[in-house]
């Protein structure tokens, strides 16, 4: 079977990991945490093609306890007479938390289905509620900054069914749907390209959403949009990726991301969802200079990324093999210094005349240990 119910969990400060185990070996599910509850929405098992799954299952660090329940939002899609959905069955959402409650928006059913639901759990009153999406759409980017939490980009199709195993989007958005946990209010910005499959990642007031699939999930992006909560603003920068023969960068997708000291980072990733060309390496973007680096790493893609305290975590994910064989347990502690400059003024002279003029060296940034 392709599905797993382990659950690993690191410790960074002493470079420890225990495990624990979900109630249904699923993938493709979305995770969020928020103060001292982590929760684990849908996914998809397989049996006899992709299942959606409707479980979440809840970790309360207090009491160092696993809980579950099922989304019971109201609410059955089927592609044909022939079958019907689970309620409440979804993968490829995307959940983060806000102020007192954790939200799982938007994936797909086991068919046609992409879906607009949003579930939303207090993890004060220890009650559900639900919202809309303004745009159905799945494989989102969602992050949280400040009192506002962001759920950016997505796949838009509805041809590509789940249950034939169909993993690329023909369709993108660049539509972002923002939550406001200071008043309750939803509202709407537009990323600078649509796209699906998009990375995100927070550091201080901003928000980033690096590279993704484009035009149908054919092409890929490097472009990184930013969101400033501080101002409200949004402006746009690209990652400095390989160019093609006719110098067009190569953008990626299905990174994983991350913060750490003055940086994020967006590691890995792969050219096309559908054809391979894996990439080992690791964008790093001081966010206060505004300066880019690259990092060389192990070659995967699809993995997860966390930010703890200082260190970006970066775990799993497939390498050049064929899935499954090609899923590694590689697990990277990544801590990254601030970025130095050191300047030296030189001067020369020729025959021609004479030249001189300030250098910035930039002085990289690398992991620790």
């Amino acid at each position: 079977s392709y599905d797993s119910n382990i659950v690993d969990i690191i410790d960074v400060s002493t470079r420890t990991r225990t495990t624990a185990t979900l109630t249904q070996g699923r993938y493709g599910l979305a995770g969020a945490s928020l103060r001292h509850i982590a929760m684990f929405f849908g996914g998809m098992y397989y049996s006899g093609g992709n299942q959606a799954s409707n479980k979440v299952d809840i970790y309360n660090n207090l009491t160092n306890t696993w809980t579950s329940t099922d989304l019971a939002t109201a609410r059955q899609y089927s592609g044909s007479s022939l079958y019907a959905d689970t309620v409440g069955a979804r993968a490829r959402g995307a959940a983060t938390g806000v102020g007192d409650v954790i939200i799982f928006a938007g994936g797909r059913t086991d068919y046609d289905a992409t879906l607009d639901d949003i579930d939303i759990y207090n993890i004060v009153t220890e009650t559900w509620s639900t919202a809309t999406l303004s745009q159905a759409r799945h494989m989102m980017a969602a992050v949280t900054v400040g009192t506002m939490a962001l759920f950016a980009g997505g796949g838009t199709s509805t041809g590509c069914k789940l249950k034939n195993n169909c993993n690329r989007d023909n369709a993108q958005s660049d539509r972002v749907d923002l939550y406001n946990s200071a008043d309750g209010t939803w509202s709407t910005a537009s990323l600078s390209v649509a796209r699906s499959a998009v990375c995100g990642a927070v550091h201080g007031t901003k928000a980033f959403f690096a590279g993704g699939d484009t035009t149908g999930g054919t092409r890929q992006s490097a472009v990184v949009d930013i969101y400033d909560s501080a101002t409200g603003t949004w402006t746009a920068t690209e990652m400095p990726t390989p160019t093609n023969d006719g110098g067009t960068l190569l953008g990626r997708t299905l990174m994983a991301g991350g913060a750490s000291g003055k940086a994020v980072l967006f590691a890995g990733g792969r050219l096309r969802q559908d054809i391979g060309g894996e990439f080992d390496h690791t964008f790093v973007y001081n966010v206060e200079a505004g300066v880019w680096s690259r990092l060389e790493g192990s070659s995967r893609w699809g993995a997860c990324g966390a930010t703890v305290g200082d260190y970006t975590v970066i775990a799993g994910g497939y390498g050049k093999d064929p899935f499954p064989t090609g899923s590694t347990t590689r697990v990277e502690i990544l801590k990254f210094e601030t970025q130095v400059n050191v300047y030296a003024t030189v001067s020369a002279s020729s025959s021609a005349g004479s030249i001189s003029g300030e250098y910035r060296i930039p002085m990289g940034i690398g992991p620790l240990g």
